[in-house]
């Protein structure tokens, strides 16, 4: 299992550009090595608007169908 994680600060999307910049950073790391993304968990801190939003993703990577 891998893990990879994101932050990102600044007004009420924060979480969600962390969680894409988790996501396409997993995504990438197994397209490199040919094989497809499997999401497995995902953790999140920090939850007021200003406050930095992190995302901690676990992942696998798996062969192509």
């Amino acid at each position: 299992m891998l893990t990879v994680s994101a932050r990102a600060t600044g007004g009420s999307l924060a979480w969600a550009r962390a969680h894409k910049r988790a996501l396409t950073e997993a995504s990438a790391y197994c397209e490199s090595r040919g094989m497809q993304t499997s999401f497995a968990t995902e953790q999140t801190q920090g939850f007021q608007a200003f406050e930095q939003q992190t995302s901690v993703i676990r992942f696998e990577c798996n062969p192509k169908l």
